[in-house]
């Protein structure tokens, strides 16, 4: 168990400037993924179905758009974009499948850890927009 009083003295040490010790600095690279890395893309997509109030036996189809694993779900309601690297040219691809696919209602999730930074995210959620997507997700 923690010594209180070495809590307090660490405190005190941040209070007058000293940087934290290597054992109280947090490790930030653990905290950008939210998605444990003991998951597989199908567990996150079971419970994004599961979410989303949907047949776990829904019937999925996974697309290749500019390089980048898409899927899509149901009757092209949900699509799904688990890339570590989701750029503008995959978002304009998910754009153009609103077009292709003419859903009545299409909703897109992305991995936050995939977009590199919140520009980034904030952009794709506009294209999408101006496509006709307005339920655009991030987790």
């Amino acid at each position: 168990m923690d010594d209180p009083a070495a809590n307090i003295g660490a405190a005190t040490d941040r209070a007058r400037g000293r940087p934290p010790s290597e054992s109280e600095r947090p490790d930030l690279l653990e905290s950008v993924d939210n998605i444990k890395p003991d998951r597989s893309e199908d567990d996150v997509l079971y419970e994004l179905l599961l979410k989303y109030g949907l047949d776990l036996a829904i019937p999925t189809d996974t697309r290749d758009i500019k390089g980048r694993e898409v899927t899509v779900i149901g009757a092209d309601a949900l699509i799904v974009c688990l890339s570590d690297k989701s750029r503008w040219r995959v978002v304009s691809g998910i754009a153009a499948l609103k077009d292709e696919l003419q859903p009545e209602v299409m909703r897109v999730v992305f991995k936050d850890a995939g977009f590199a930074d919140d520009v980034a995210k904030t952009n794709a959620a506009q294209i999408l927009k101006q496509a006709g997507i307005d339920d655009v997700k991030s987790l």
